[in-house]
């Protein structure tokens, strides 16, 4: 779906970690997407896995992240796994997106 995913697998093989930016900040993070991450998404009631977010202040990002146990998956697992997670991220990006929106300024020229 286009999402770039770090996969990390962890504790000896026991534990997965996905992770892919959902916002890319220019020089900053607006307060609206701040605001947006604490939120409850519209989209929360389908999500089918437990996911977090965090903010890189350095890069002006936002990413999405998950952990899991590996000693569940198989290969059908993990590809539906990963194709949740990459529909979540894509939903987060198109939120976060129009949280940003909230902040900006028009200014109409005559």
């Amino acid at each position: 779906s286009g999402s770039d995913v770090s996969v990390r697998v962890f504790d000896n093989s026991t534990k997965l970690s996905l992770t892919t930016p959902v916002y890319f900040g220019s020089n900053y993070i607006p307060k609206s997407v701040r605001s947006g991450v604490r939120k409850t998404p519209p989209f929360e009631r389908t999500q089918t896995i437990n996911t977090s977010l965090t903010i890189d202040e350095e890069s002006y990002r936002v990413f999405l992240n998950y952990i899991g146990k590996t000693e569940i998956l198989n290969n059908a697992k993990f590809t539906h796994l990963l194709e949740d997670f990459c529909y979540l991220a894509e939903e987060w990006r198109i939120y976060l997106d129009e949280e940003d929106k909230n902040d900006r300024i028009y200014v109409h020229i005559r």
